[in-house]
Parts: structure tokens; sequence; C-alpha cells
């Protein structure tokens, strides 16, 4: 009995491992292939306004690190949110508050549909009651819903953007960390309205902290993608922001403008909107005032 029960926990513990080195293969920052084509050619969050469903999972961040007991967290984000998020695994607790990440769901190894086919927890926007599978398919992974009364057959393929995971950066939100990673990392020459370099070694780093100049010193920055709702947006958005793990972070919005490939003009105004009965064209000639900041790539 001894050596029968010793036996059958090797055998679990080699699955489990077996497992596991599988999924370490698909560890990393996923984007959707829909939104990826889109905004690898725009670069704007405006222009791609239209290429991929604001609710539905826009990104995937596996980390092999999130398996407890033979359940993987897989982290997700979605375009459309009011709120920054914490880049957490699942949640952090804050005081008396739980804060959770964007967005989360678990497969368990344990459970297959078919080869490599995971069945998912709940995705709020996407399989609300109703059932969803993950699947892993070479270099690419594959988000899965039948169709029912309530929802169409949708699959949802991923591209990999990111393998590895840095120590002081170990759950990136997929879309945080891809929009920072196309148009802010990196290094800068900083000037400020009057055109004077007040820092010629600001560093915007994968995590969105900031190095280098005083006031933003160690705070983050953060592109966003919130867009969909109300008055018809005509700016882009980044917040700079001190932390964000509460509920009210303190944050201050400049309007982005990508001037070309290596430089970036942050306006210290807020975004013009296309209000009722305002047009597209009469918005757009209200003027932005004076350029805040321009950072000039190293």
């Amino acid at each position: 009995m001894i050596r029968t029960l010793i036996t059958l926990l090797f055998i679990s513990n080699f699955c489990f491992s077996q497992e596991k080195e599988k999924i370490e293969d698909y560890n990393g920052i996923w984007i959707a292939e829909e939104y990826y084509n889109s905004f690898e050619k725009t670069k704007s969050c405006l222009e791609s306004k239209n290429s991929f469903d604001s609710n539905e999972p826009v990104g995937l961040r596996i980390n092999s690190s999130e398996i407890k007991n033979g359940v993987l967290n897989v982290g997700f984000s979605s375009l459309h949110d009011h709120l920054l998020r914490p880049e957490v695994s699942e949640y952090i607790v804050n005081g008396k508050d739980t804060i959770s990440e964007q967005g989360h769901f678990k497969i368990k190894f344990s459970e297959q549909i078919s080869t490599n086919e995971f069945p998912t927890t709940e995705i709020i926007f996407f399989s609300d009651n109703w059932k969803s599978s993950l699947i892993l398919d070479k270099n690419t992974i594959i988000l899965y819903r039948p169709k029912n009364k309530d929802f169409e057959e949708r699959k949802i393929k991923f591209i990999k953007v990111k393998k590895a995971f840095d120590i002081n950066y170990k759950y990136p939100n997929p879309i945080y960390f891809y929009t920072r990673k196309t148009l802010l990392e990196g290094n800068y020459t900083l000037k400020d309205s009057t055109n004077k370099v007040i820092s010629s070694e600001l560093k915007i780093n994968p995590n969105g902290i900031i190095e280098g100049y005083s006031e933003f010193e160690n705070k983050k920055i953060y592109y966003s993608t919130d867009i969909y709702c109300g008055p018809t947006a005509i700016d882009e958005l980044v917040l700079i922001c001190d932390k964000i793990e509460d509920y009210n972070p303190d944050c201050k919005g400049f309007v982005f403008k990508r001037i070309n490939e290596s430089t970036i003009y942050l306006y210290n105004r807020y975004p013009r909107w296309v209000e009722y009965p305002k047009k597209e064209i009469d918005a757009k000639k209200t003027p932005l005032g004076d350029v805040y900041y321009k950072l000039i790539k190293n």
C-alpha cells in the first residue's frame, strides 16, 4: 500500500513537472493578432480603435510562477477600462481594500478538453455564464468560445511580444506593457516649453518607472486606451502617476503626440472631445496650447 502510494505520488509529480515545463514554453506577454497588426502600423489607439472589440481580452500574461496546485492564473487586459490597475498576480491587499489586477482567469492542468486545450474559468464580457478554452498551439495561443444562443463563435489568436519576465516586473499588465514598449520605453533628452534642455538622461523603463528628472522621478507612465465611451476623443493621453496600488492614484495627464519615431510632445491640456453638436473637424481646430514637454530619443 505504501509502495503504491509512493508510486502514484511520483507519477503525479512527474506529470505536473512535465506540464510545468510545457507551459514555460509559453511564458511571456501575448497580444491579440488583430490588434497587434493594426497598432504596429498606426502606433495609435485612436487609429486602431475599430480593429478589436474593446471589452474582449486583448492581451494575456502567461507566467509559470503563477501555478499553484496545478492551477495557472492567466492575467489579461482589455482596451476599455476607466481605472488604472496594479500590475500584480490576481490581487493585492492594501489596508482593508483588496484590489484586483485588470483581469484574470484560471486553467487547471488536470482538466483537458483535448491535447493542450484547457477549459477556462469565466472571462467577463467574453464568456459570461458560458464556456471558453485556452489552446496552446506551438508558437500560438488561442482563446476560444463556442457558439450558443447568446454568443457567436469566437477565436482570438495571440502573438508573443515578450518571452521572459524581469525580476522587478514579474506580472505586467499585457496592454500596459505592450503600448509602453511600443511608444514610450527608452532614453530621452527632455526639453521644456521654451525648448530648454531640462534633462539629457531621462529614462522610461519597461515597467513604466521614470528616471532622470526630479519632477517625475520614480513615478510611472501609462498610455491610455480608454477611448470607447462618452464624447469621441480626438487626442491620445498619457498618465504619470505616483502609485496605483489604491483606488485614488495621484496622476497627472498629458495629451500625447507622437511627432515621429524619435520625438514625443506632451501637452499640459486635457484632451479635446467631439461634443454635440460640434463636429470632429471643428473640435480639432480647438488649440491644444503650447507644448509642455518635448522628449527626443537619444
